[in-house]
């Protein structure tokens, strides 16, 4: 009957928007889009780039899934004795708006896409091609990339904040150096280049105590690992089994961390990782699940705006999220005060709370929520994916022409990568000054940009 599983699954996800009328049918049709929005994914891995697919299955986690974890296992009587917080709002109220929003963003992203520009013929072209092209750059431009990465990242915190972005933009190339090195074929010294990069990033991890880099930036690696690549289905699961293990453990690893610098203690990697699995093994499954619940459920920031919204402030009507789209394409240097990507001032703005000693943010569903209500919302939603999705296949149209682009995947979306627990600020301007610094990046230093070779 269907030609394309994905569009039987598109056809799946469509239906169950019969949620409006059934409220009460949440639990069941929450697991069951996941699982669709699940199935895509593994369908696409393999079979070309699946930027959007895993974008989907994010938002599909961490603003379904994990809140019903919250309605099912921490109630209000375990929360009032164990933990700190628990969903605001019935369940009812919440899933009618964000399993329609969810399956919205599928509509953005993947209605009508027939031999689209992600697929697996176009994508293994691509890569094909950019291993020959590759070879055309001299190995000490590619290094000099890698080096002038690190500078950006040494210089970040002096600079004004009206180029931070497009500094932040030149670290990220050190992703796109370490890739243009392993499709180098007989790079001199390229595992020992690679180690080194890798054996950088870590440490500055865990230094800082922020990983959230490396937790996100490996599915867009991932992309480029095996894009051209035929992968087994078992393989598949594997892959997704061990990426929500490693997830896990990262999120652990990383309150220990934390906990471990604010004690002033000196625990090293393999102490604080014992640390973690110890835990694993001997703490009650709902109070070890439960730093994982509270990191990845961006469910419980949306609804705090539904609880607000419009009970004690009226909808905003778009009037900040329209101001927000414009001051994308200004420079901070000619608009000085315009508005800032970041968490603050929107749980200001959409749930009252004022933020002092750390962040978070309520998303692009609680903002199209805040704004237009559920069915304005649920518009806001389509064409907000729909924007992703256009600069997503405009930039693959690009690597169709000039191949060497594709290496630079992870440095111009990372950061829209993460946008379900931002704001659309950030894929705006992500987007838009990512590709303005392309631009100067490849009218600056052509040669790291060679033509197709024949």
């Amino acid at each position: 009957m269907f030609k394309s599983p994905a569009k039987a699954i598109t056809l799946f996800q469509t239906i169950l928007m019969v949620v409006i009328l059934y409220p009460g049918l949440y639990t069941g049709v929450t697991v069951i889009l996941f699982l669709l929005c699940l199935a895509r994914l593994i369908i696409k891995i393999g079979n070309g780039s699946f930027f959007l697919e895993l974008l989907h299955v994010y938002a599909a986690f961490s603003c379904l899934l994990m809140p019903l974890v919250g309605y099912k296992f921490y109630d209000e009587v375990t929360t009032l004795i164990l933990w700190v917080r628990k969903m605001p709002i019935p369940p009812e109220e919440y899933f009618a708006f964000n399993i329609p929003a969810v399956i919205c963003m599928g509509w953005g992203f993947f209605f009508y896409r027939n031999r689209s520009s992600d697929d697996r013929p176009v994508i293994k072209n691509i890569i094909q091609q950019l291993k020959r092209d590759v070879v055309t750059i001299r190995p000490p431009v590619i290094l000099v990339l890698a080096v002038a990465s690190l500078v950006a990242y040494s210089i970040t915190n002096f600079l004004p904040e009206s180029i931070q972005q497009l500094n932040t933009f030149l670290y990220y190339s050190l992703y796109a150096g370490a890739f243009y090195i392993y499709f180098y074929k007989n790079y001199p010294w390229k595992w020992y280049f690679l180690a080194g990069i890798i054996g950088f990033i870590l440490l500055d991890a865990f230094n800082s105590g922020m990983f959230t880099i490396i937790a996100y930036m490996s599915g867009l690696i991932l992309i480029l690992v095996v894009a051209d690549k035929k992968v087994h289905l078992y393989k598949k699961i594997s892959l997704l089994v061990v990426g929500l293990v490693a997830l896990s453990f990262i999120q652990l690893f990383k309150l220990d961390l934390r906990k471990a610098y604010k004690k002033k203690e000196n625990a090293s990697v393999t102490e604080l990782a014992t640390k973690v699995v110890s835990n694993s093994q001997s703490t009650d499954l709902e109070a070890f699940i439960y730093p994982i619940y509270q990191r990845m459920n961006q469910g419980y920031n949306i609804a705090l705006v539904q609880k607000r919204i419009p009970k004690q402030v009226n909808f905003l009507g778009g009037e900040y999220l329209g101001l927000t789209f414009i001051s994308s394409f200004v420079p901070r240097i000619v608009w000085p005060d315009k508005p800032k990507a970041g968490g603050a001032e929107n749980m200001r703005i959409y749930t009252g709370i004022i933020l002092r000693t750390w962040s978070t943010n309520v998303g692009p569903f609680g903002e199209a929520y805040g704004n237009f209500g559920n069915f304005g919302g649920w518009v806001y939603i389509f064409v907000f994916s729909f924007f992703i999705r256009s600069a997503y296949t405009k930039f693959l149209d690009i690597c169709n022409n000039r191949p060497v682009f594709f290496l630079w995947l992870p440095a111009l979306f990372f950061q829209t990568f993460y946008v379900i627990e931002t704001d659309s600020l950030q894929a705006f301007n992500s987007l838009i000054k990512g590709a303005v610094f392309m631009f100067i990046m490849f009218k600056t230093f052509p040669v790291l940009f060679p033509k197709r070779q024949l």
